[in-house]
């Protein structure tokens, strides 16, 4: 990985493997801790780490507060739900394609949230 970081800092308009824009590969090496990539990042790019860094913050630490008023068993698999909300996102924002076995899936993963939190078990 160290390798390929060093060549997308000597050229970096080459693209990572399934990643288009420039501000998902400044995230990308920032997450990996590869900082060779700010001197050439713009403050829009910035702005979008610094953002996603937020939102995280704030989604573990909801987490955690959450864990400390329920079970597990109910708490997580809610939690888990944040990859129907980026399907979702995914398809009303940036206009993905939208086709049956989406929403299927939309469905299903909805359904089974429902159907592991709906009536828990009282020890």
């Amino acid at each position: 990985m160290k390798i390929f970081a060093a060549s997308l800092a000597q050229n970096p308009k080459q693209k990572l493997a399934g990643e288009g824009s420039r501000q998902r590969r400044t995230s990308s090496a920032i997450g990996r801790g590869d900082m060779r990539c700010l001197p050439g990042a713009s403050a829009r790019d910035l702005s979008y780490s610094v953002a996603t860094g937020i939102a995280l913050t704030i989604a573990v630490t909801s987490l955690f507060e959450a864990l400390s008023l329920g079970p597990a068993s109910i708490v997580v698999p809610i939690y888990g739900m944040f990859v129907v909300g980026g399907a979702v996102l995914g398809m009303l924002v940036l206009h993905e394609p939208i086709n049956v076995y989406k929403l299927i899936g939309i469905g299903l993963a909805t359904a089974s949230i429902y159907f592991i939190t709906a009536n828990p078990v009282q020890h």
